[in-house]
């Protein structure tokens, strides 16, 4: 199967424009990741079958491509999740690896070198650490230099901005503490949208950037299920 490349789905777009704009040449599989999307996925399936084309679609499973799910209900896992640690854990398979994922949520999941999955993380996002603070607040406004300060504020919206900050390096740091409870030098991987502000915590450390991290699981899940 070869990968085309990245095709950014948003829930919020157009999913007819979307498929109107790829350029599908020689394209023989769909591969399809999707949480919390079921209309879309059902439109997507749809367009396959009209391709003519062959469809996998990702779901987390106890186990698969080296890597053992730790929850007692596969399932449950979030699928990007599980795709983001097949792909760390097949690039870097002799590393006991600390996934950081940055999107709306924060999550962190732990793989020791042999594949087991150990554990993670679920937290609030960046941008919805400061939404579930504020709300529909229209006054206070976080400026961009408010998100490299931690010292105390000295009006609202800099008590925001500097706690927020606090917040995420003070559960990095325990991240760190964690992940060298495995290994005295563990693998950082870090993808997702927000993985700039997660990046400069993580400084000093093995550590490297994903972007396309859960389409790269996607892509090798579903090469495993053509053979």
């Amino acid at each position: 199967m070869d990968r085309l490349g990245p095709v950014m789905y948003r829930p919020s777009a157009d999913s007819a424009v979307v498929m109107g704009e790829l350029q599908v040449d020689g394209v023989r599989t769909l591969a399809l990741s999707s949480v919390g999307a079921p209309a879309a996925v059902q439109q997507w399936q749809q367009y396959a079958q009209e391709c003519q084309w062959s469809l996998y679609l990702a779901a987390s499973e106890p186990s698969a491509a080296g890597v053992v799910n730790a929850y007692r209900e596969p399932g449950r896992l979030g699928v990007d999740r599980w795709l983001a640690m097949i792909a760390a854990h097949n690039a870097y398979p002799s590393d006991c690896l600390c996934v950081f994922n940055a999107g709306s949520a924060l999550t962190v999941d732990f793989v020791a070198t042999d594949g087991r999955h150990l554990g993670g993380y679920i937290v609030q996002g960046w941008a919805m650490l400061q939404q579930a603070l504020l709300g529909n607040t229209q006054r206070i406004h976080v400026r961009a230099e408010m998100m490299s300060d931690t010292l105390p504020g000295d009006d609202t919206d800099s008590c925001v901005g500097h706690g927020r900050l606090l917040m995420w390096q003070g559960f990095i740091r325990q991240m760190i503490v964690q992940a060298e409870s495995y290994s005295a030098v563990p693998r950082f991987v870090v993808a997702g949208g927000d993985a700039d502000k997660v990046l400069p915590m993580l400084q000093g450390r093995l550590c490297v950037h994903c972007p396309d991290l859960v389409l790269d699981g996607l892509a090798i899940m579903a090469r495993s299920a053509e053979c």
